[in-house]
């Protein structure tokens, strides 16, 4: 049997350094916090459209358990430790994102990432992350590769939610790339966690989003507008995620290298 080690840094896990770290901190949990409110995963059937509700919990309990109380306690928690004051002024509206310093840009695009990997890990169905691009938050700002978009949007209510989309390409296998869009109040976080390395061109929808990290890529602004396919607010962030697409750059056509469930 597989020895468990900690996504952050790679040490082997016992009883006595295991620890949870949750997807959304306790602190954040709690200024978005609605009574008797809870988080659902469902499983979307794209024959059919319909989902199917997988499990339901509070948000309390939406944590990973592969963590080490050093990662936890340490660069994890100073993460948010310094993240906190910059998401407070966003979600209330006292700061913008077109006003970010280069370190206030760092240190949000490295949350988001974070955040990210702590939501792709609990799906129901496993996926092989890359997880030396998440322990690279230990070290330099900016190291992990990912792509991540953000964008302020007043309309969109109190709470939390997500979506978790892996792309794939004709002829493989696993995911080329792990595609995550999460929203706190009234902030929406696109991440692009690349699995197949390579370097990507990016497309977002003019007025949405803004590019807050593009490590080796390309950003092309589109017109496209936005059609949800009902207006629940599940369909809306999941149409608002897809309005964010990366392909990657392999000399091929561009209808040819793009991920399959991104094609028109």
């Amino acid at each position: 049997m597989a020895k468990r080690k900690c996504v952050g840094c790679g040490v082997e896990l016992s009883g006595h350094n295991a620890t949870g770290e949750h997807a959304l901190p306790d602190w954040l949990a709690k200024e978005i916090y609605i009574p008797s409110a809870s988080l659902k995963h469902y499983l979307h059937d794209e024959g059919s459209g319909a989902d199917a509700l997988v499990r339901s919990h509070s948000l309390g309990t939406f944590e990973i358990k592969k963590v080490c109380f050093a990662c936890n306690t340490g660069w994890m928690s100073n993460l948010e430790v310094r993240v906190k004051p910059l998401l407070l002024g966003l979600m209330d509206g006292r700061v913008t994102l077109s006003n970010l310093s280069a370190s206030e840009n760092a240190v949000l695009s490295d949350w988001a990432v974070k955040t990210a990997f702590m939501i792709a890990a609990v799906q129901s169905k496993p996926l092989d992350l890359p997880w030396h691009r998440f322990q690279s938050l230990r070290s330099a700002s900016g190291s992990h590769g990912c792509l991540v978009f953000a964008a302020h949007l007043p309309t969109l209510p109190n709470g939390f939610s997500y979506t978790c989309q892996p792309n794939e390409l004709p002829g493989r296998t696993t995911p080329v790339q792990v595609r995550i869009g999460f929203y706190v109040r009234h902030l929406h976080f696109v991440v692009i966690i690349p699995i197949f390395d390579g370097p990507r061109v990016a497309r977002i929808s003019n007025g949405l989003h803004i590019p807050l990290c593009l490590p080796d890529g390309e950003l092309i602004h589109s017109s496209a507008m936005m059609t949800p396919r009902s207006n629940k607010l599940d369909d809306f962030l999941n149409s608002l995620t897809m309005t964010v697409e990366a392909a990657i750059i392999t000399g091929k056509s561009q209808t040819e290298q793009r991920p399959k469930d991104e094609r028109k």
